[in-house]
């Protein structure tokens, strides 16, 4: 059974054309159907940007934009011809959705960009679509009382605020596993369609039940994923870091996050992962001594009343009306009484601790970890400055800690750890 993609898109998009290519050569390779979603990126009741002004010539060399290293990368080039300016795209996606219900859905799709890409036509023109579904449609006149009475204009979607709510920000989006992607290479897409025809796996710690915690503090773990070599990232620091675990080490970190009351995160952490939001029962906290935060990211705009920033009583930063800061220690926090605080005012029983490497390092120094949880990722990133899974000051011999296999879980490539803290002979 082929597998369903729904992809959003626009004719006149440069990366859409890309998409073209991209979709060849992934049907080439797998059993696909891609579902095309129209999106217009200029309804007709948006009016057209104004042109921007001419840049003044500098002695500058030129540099390629992310999008033309994608096209390079993938072989696809742009012909030097005269296109239609500012067209609109509506009566190009009533042909596309009268032609899906014929089963050529993508033949009228590759027509249309070629048209367009290749040779300069104006795609919204009804007689133009016309001419290009010859021998392609049977019934052409039907084709034309279709765009012609706007027949499906209740599928076609307009930028900006229907795209936005709708969860499309860019074109092409990808709808691959139940993740988004959005302007991605031919190897991201490649990837996310292997990831999904996997066989079903079991998902590690789908029955998650921690000890009861100290009454001083909530019983607290860590959770990370590295690369073979130990690094936490796959960039640099603060990028996004996503793309470092799987989708199964994700539905893992989920299954962590749902045992736990809270989660506990360095403001490093927050602002390499903007996207970052947590379910609804988490009570959600950042570790800051700046205050150099995005206020408006999901991590605190996802239920309000659940965020909370820590810092040092010493620390001077402002913050948004309504954001909680909580201060613990005169110039550095104070995690012990961090800790006692949240387990006694707060209520939070588990916590979960997600990096990044000095945080973690910091709790772990002072001996506030129960639990270690580490997804090893098949990858190695190098780096004598590339964080690891915990960095801070190392341990003399004598304070060296140990920790218990509790399971160990290959899944795939990967494999999923989980250690609990050793102390003496005696395991809490």
């Amino acid at each position: 059974m082929s597998l369903k993609i729904p992809v959003a898109h626009d004719f006149i998009c440069g990366w859409c054309w890309l998409m073209v290519s991209q979709i060849r050569k992934l049907t080439l390779e797998f059993d696909l159907e891609f579902d095309f979603l129209g999106y217009e990126l200029f309804p007709e009741d948006m009016a057209w940007p104004e042109d921007s002004p001419a840049l003044v010539k500098t002695n500058r060399p030129k540099t390629p934009s992310r999008f033309q290293l994608a096209a390079d990368a993938e072989g696809v080039h742009y012909p030097k011809i005269d296109r239609p300016h500012q067209m609109r795209t509506h009566n190009a996606h009533e042909a596309v959705s009268y032609a899906k219900r014929q089963g050529v859905g993508w033949e009228m799709v590759s027509r249309l960009y070629e048209a367009y890409w290749l040779r300069g036509q104006d795609i919204n023109s009804v007689e133009v679509i016309l001419r290009l579904a010859d021998g392609l449609i049977a019934e052409p006149e039907k084709l034309r009382k279709a765009i012609e009475g706007r027949s499906f204009a209740f599928e076609i979607v307009g930028f900006d605020d229907a795209a936005y709510a709708s969860g499309v920000y860019n074109v092409p989006t990808y709808w691959i596993g139940g993740e988004r992607y959005a302007e991605q290479t031919l190897r991201t897409l490649r990837l996310a369609i292997q990831d999904s025809l996997q066989p079903n796996v079991a998902v590690p710690y789908a029955d998650l039940h921690f000890p009861t915690s100290e009454a001083n503090r909530p019983y607290t773990v860590i959770n990370m994923v590295t690369t073979i070599d130990g690094k936490i990232i796959s960039g640099d620091r603060d990028e996004h870091v996503m793309d470092l675990g799987s989708k199964t080490d994700h539905a893992a970190m989920r299954n962590i996050e749902r045992a736990c009351d809270g989660v506990i995160v360095g403001a490093t952490t927050l602002r390499g992962t903007p996207g970052l939001h947590y379910p609804e029962h988490l009570a959600r906290f950042v570790l800051t001594e700046s205050g150099k935060l995005d206020f408006n990211s999901r991590f605190f705009t996802d239920f309000p009343e659940k965020a909370y920033v820590i810092t040092a009583k010493n620390s001077e930063f402002s913050v948004p009306n309504g954001i909680k800061v909580l201060r613990f220690g005169k110039k550095e926090i104070n995690l012990v009484d961090c800790l006692d605080y949240i387990r006694n005012v707060l209520g939070v029983k588990n916590l979960l601790i997600e990096g990044g490497s000095e945080v973690n390092a910091a709790f772990l120094s002072e001996d506030l970890v129960d639990e270690l949880f580490l997804t090893l990722a098949p990858k190695v990133k190098l780096g004598k400055k590339t964080p690891t899974y915990a960095g801070g000051e190392a341990l003399p011999r004598d304070k060296v800690q140990d920790y218990n296999l509790v399971s160990a879980l290959p899944v795939g490539d990967e494999v999923f750890l989980r250690y609990r803290r050793k102390l003496g002979s005696e395991v809490h």
